[in-house]
This record gives structure tokens, C-alpha cells and sequence, in this order.
């Protein structure tokens, strides 16, 4: 790899620190066999919203949550305007993950502050450090929740709606947090915001096979999300003859079929059936319930909602072969996102100081960055990750790539809070 030349603040990032804040964040939720379980809004998130907190306090950052839960310090700046920079990520997981997806980018935002406070460095912005809640769409199917709450993009209506698969809703959730569905709305802190730069793993791997420290993400593929709840007859499986059969299970292995092959059609589109449930699940039952869920993404809008269609119209069709009953619960719908390319070059020239060939990639996976776009100019640095491994416990990023990463946002941000302040603004 790579190594970086010395560079004001970021020569200041300590790969040391990043180590142990990674550590100590993943002793949060681990289990025995290294599975890290933070799902939002269960006390190991809560955990470590606490422990980033306190990192914070520690730097002398103004920490505050909003009405959502996302956990946010600042350091205020020198211009006095209330105009800001935002850094960061999140720090749940999926059942069972790892520790580095989101929770690098929150390491690193906290590094970059503390780099940019040793240097004696004071932008013109206020720098705010972001650790978002309830990124992962693993418990209540939407993903971004945390994001989407401070810009205002989830309201009451969406926290009924929402509901896990104990049958909790969103709403109750934050309710048994101490939060309301009445606090939610625009938070106070996406105020003055003229940037937000995400580090993340790539959760890929291209960066990797290229053997690139460095990748500068310039689209962030859509998805869109189903649940499917399919409801034949449970019989006896000896005394139900096959032409009178309604298997909920056969029309659901359909679906799962069709699902794979309308997304093999089409290039960097990807489908997928990652929640399974089937009803009695006894082994001489025919199976009457099968409930699925339906992830579609792609970086093209409209490809991603043609194959949504055909994924409807093919289960449609199968449960009426079968005489089977469908019920479609459309979760969320998050268009592909463009980031701006004026802060894409400005990172890219950026990464250019410390590897000769970052790479401008397009992101497969949903991030908070996206959502971020849809008010904020946002920014995103990806690193490699081991095999392209994530959602997993074998996750795993380097040390060196984390520090390199974090020395590219360190100095990003340094950029930033000059182009933007010369600029009156954003550019």
C-alpha cells in the first residue's frame, strides 16, 4: 500500500487510536463466536451511542441526540455563520454482522476531529461528527431510518407503519427509547450543513481485486423493498393428494426462482430473498404461510422498478397456478443517487496526495450518505474490505486502510472548509 505523505492534520490520524476505538466499539454486542449484534434500538446500539458519546465529550465536542436518536458532537468553528461540515456513519448492525460496516466511518470521523484538534486547527465551519441510529433496514425492512428522520423524510405515519417481525412497530420502539413520533421532523442539526462526507468499507470487492487503497463513490445504487406473505392450506402431507394441494411453499420457491433470474437479466442489478419464514415449518405439514422478503437495487431507476414489477406479476402468477393467496407490503423505495461532482473531484484530488490511483466507483450498497444528498452535498470515501465480505463476522478491514482512509477525510474536510469558505457557500 501506499503510504501517505505527512499533510497538516491527517499526518496527525493515529492508526493506533483507530484500533482501539474499532476494539472497544465491537466488544459492544459481540457474541461467543465474534458476531457483532447491535440492531437499532436494542441496548447494544444504545451502548454504543453512549460509548461514541462519550469520545466526544472527551474532545470537548457540544453532544447532543435528536428527536430520532442520532447521537451528534460539534466543534464549533471560527467563521461564526452556523454554516457546517458533517462527518460520520452508524453503528448498528445486522444480526449477526461485523464491526466495521458504518462503525469505521464513525471511528474515523472521531479520529479526523481529534487530528484536526492536536494540529491546533480551527475551521472556518463547525465540524459536526454524526453517528447515526437504525441505518440497517435489518429489523424494520426500511433502511436509513436515522437519516431520513433528521432531514424530515420520516413521519408519523411511516412509525406506524413500520414493524418488525415481533409485530413492534417503529413508533413503539421509540417510544420504549423515551423519544416520540411527535419529535420527529427536520433536526435542528442539519441546519447550516454545506457538506457531508461518509468513510465506509467498500462491502465489495473491487477496490480490492484492483488493488486500490482508495475509492471516491460517484453514484449510490437505489433499492426497493417487499414483504410478501403468501397463504395457501395446511394439510396432511400423506392424505392430501398433490392436483388438491394449495403448498405455499411451492409459490414461494417460485418466487424466490424468479427473483434470482429477473435480476441475472440485467447488469449491475442485483435481487435478492434474504428473510424466509415458512408455516407450520413441521415436516409432515404442507406448508399454508410462507412469508419473504424482496431486495432490488441498481443504480438505474427505472431498471429497478421494471424488475419490481415483473418480480409482482411473476409471484402473482404463481399463487394463482397454486390457488394461493398473495398479500404485498411495499416497505421502502430509495432512487438511485448521483453525488455531486464537484465535491467527488474535490475528494478524488484529495486522495490523489495520498495514493496515485484512487478509484471513482459506484456504491452497490445503501448508505446514510444518500439520504444525505437529497439536501445536503454529500461525499463518500470507501477502503477495501477482505474479500468484499460484509454483513458478516468475517467482515474485516486493515488497520493501514482504516488510517488511510481517515487521513483522506481529515484532509477532505480541511478542503472543503476552504473551497466552501471561499466560495460564500456551497459551490
Amino acid at each position: 500500500m501506499t503510504r501517505p505523505a505527512p499533510d497538516g492534520a491527517a499526518s496527525r490520524v493515529s492508526a493506533g487510536r483507530l484500533a482501539g476505538d474499532l476494539d472497544a466499539l465491537g466488544r459492544i454486542g459481540r457474541d461467543d463466536d465474534g458476531a457483532v449484534n447491535r440492531v437499532c434500538f436494542t441496548p447494544a446500539e444504545e451502548e454504543a451511542h453512549g460509548l461514541v458519546a462519550g469520545w466526544m465529550e472527551d474532545l470537548g465536542l457540544d453532544v447532543s441526540r435528536d428527536g430520532f436518536g442520532n447521537t451528534v458532537g460539534t466543534r464549533p468553528g471560527r467563521g461564526g455563520s452556523g454554516r457546517a461540515i458533517a462527518i460520520g456513519s452508524h453503528v448498528d448492525s445486522v444480526p449477526r454482522g461485523g464491526n466495521y460496516d458504518g462503525a469505521v466511518g464513525v471511528v474515523g470521523a472521531i479520529e479526523a476531529a481529534r487530528a484536526l484538534a492536536e494540529e491546533g486547527r480551527v475551521l472556518v465551519h463547525d465540524l459536526r461528527v454524526v453517528c447515526f441510529s437504525a441505518e440497517e433496514g435489518a429489523r424494520f425492512g426500511a433502511p436509513c431510518l436515522g437519516s431520513k428522520a433528521a432531514l424530515g423524510l420520516l413521519g408519523p405515519d411511516d412509525a406506524q407503519r413500520l414493524e418488525d417481525g415481533r409485530g413492534v412497530t417503529l413508533a413503539e420502539a421509540l417510544e420504549a427509547r423515551g423519544s416520540s413520533v411527535e419529535a420527529l421532523g427536520v433536526a435542528d442539526w442539519v441546519e447550516g450543513l454545506d457538506a457531508f462526507v461518509e468513510l465506509h468499507i467498500e462491502q465489495g470487492r473491487v477496490l480490492e481485486d484492483a488493488r486500490q487503497p482508495i475509492g471516491v463513490v460517484d453514484w449510490i445504487a437505489g433499492n426497493r423493498r417487499l414483504r410478501m406473505t403468501l397463504r395457501g392450506q395446511t394439510d396432511h402431507s400423506g392424505a392430501t393428494p398433490m392436483p388438491i394441494r394449495r403448498d405455499a411453499l411451492v409459490a414461494a420457491a417460485a418466487v424466490v426462482g424468479d427473483v434470482d433470474r429477473l435480476a441475472r437479466r440485467t447488469r449491475g442489478l442485483v435481487g435478492t430473498v434474504g428473510e424466509f419464514t415458512v408455516h407450520p415449518n413441521a415436516l409432515t405439514a404442507v406448508p399454508g404461510k410462507v412469508e419473504l422478503s424482496v431486495d432490488v437495487r441498481s443504480a438505474d431507476v427505472v431498471v429497478q422498478e421494471e424488475t419490481i414489477e415483473a418480480v409482482m406479476e411473476a409471484a402473482a402468477r404463481h399463487c394463482a397456478a397454486r390457488g394461493v393467496d398473495l398479500e404485498v407490503d411495499d416497505v421502502s423505495s430509495v432512487a438511485p443517487v448521483m453525488l455531486p461532482s464537484w465535491l467527488r473531484r474535490s475528494l478524488t484530488d484529495v486522495a490523489r496526495r495520498f495514493t496515485p490511483r484512487p478509484r471513482v466507483m459506484t456504491s452497490g450498497a445503501g448508505h446514510d450518505a444518500a439520504i444525505m444528498a437529497r439536501r445536503v452535498p454529500a461525499g463518500m470515501v470507501f477502503i477495501p474490505c477482505r474479500g468484499g465480505v460484509s454483513h458478516s463476522p468475517e467482515e474485516w478491514a486493515s488497520t493501514d486502510q482504516i488510517a488511510l482512509g481517515t487521513q483522506v477525510l481529515t484532509a477532505g474536510v480541511v478542503e472543503l472548509d476552504g473551497m466552501l469558505a471561499g466560495a460564500g457557500g456551497r459551490p
